[in-house]
């Protein structure tokens, strides 16, 4: 489904320069949930943001299905991500100011769906992670468990490919954070592809396989 091939990342210029990642080669099969573990700065979320069309490397290849993601134009790249992957992260990202409602339908409005259809496929995921009950408070209503709930269905009402979660249960407590893995291991077991980058090595073995980072290297 997905393969990375001598990838490299620099950051900086000239003599003042650090390698993210170092021919990083990766491929991950439809309906895996790859786990990603390492210390911090060994390049776990410059591979998500390569995977996620966030990133171009300086170097390498990337093939999603077979199509070549680093020949892809600026408006072709932004069409890819929202067609096919996902993000979720430590800190949730949630707007604010618009209901939890709001929050999830947003990607789909950037896809001009009609709102009656919106609302529909936001009633569903709500009900599929438990928050139907919120979906008319705000995020600051919220607890990180039900902030992370939301974000994760923000993140499936559009149907991704491949879902990337960078950390998901970092600011959550351990019973809460092991209640967000079991919801994505659900997703997982209904077709969904996950890649899931986390410093705790007990959740790391949630997944089907799992590999580790150090200093832009998978070792």
């Amino acid at each position: 489904m997905l393969k990375l091939e001598n990838i490299s990342v620099t950051y900086g210029r000239k003599d003042n320069t650090f390698n993210a990642l170092e021919n990083i080669s990766l491929n991950i099969q439809e309906g895996e949930f790859l786990t990603v573990t390492g210390k911090s700065g060994c390049g776990k979320t410059t591979l998500l943001n390569v995977v996620g069309g966030i990133r171009k490397p300086g170097r390498g290849s990337y093939f999603f299905e077979n199509e070549n993601v680093l020949a892809f134009s600026d408006k072709q790249m932004a069409k890819f991500r929202n067609l096919n992957i996902s993000f979720i992260v430590q800190h949730f990202a949630l707007i604010q100011d618009r209901s939890v409602h709001d929050n999830i339908a947003l990607p789909l409005i950037y896809r001009r769906m009609p709102r009656k259809l919106i609302d529909e496929k936001v009633e569903t995921v709500l009900k599929s992670v438990n928050i139907d009950s919120k979906r008319n408070k705000y995020p600051f209503e919220l607890s990180g468990g039900e902030s992370q709930r939301v974000a994760i269905a923000r993140a499936i009402v559009t149907e991704p490919k491949v879902i990337i979660a960078d950390e998901p249960t970092g600011a959550l407590d351990e019973e809460t954070g092991h209640i967000i893995i079991n919801i994505l291991k659900e997703l997982n077991k209904s077709g969904k592809t996950i890649i899931l980058v986390t410093h705790d090595l007990e959740l790391a073995e949630e997944g089907t396989r799992k590999i580790c980072m150090r200093d832009g290297r998978i070792i």
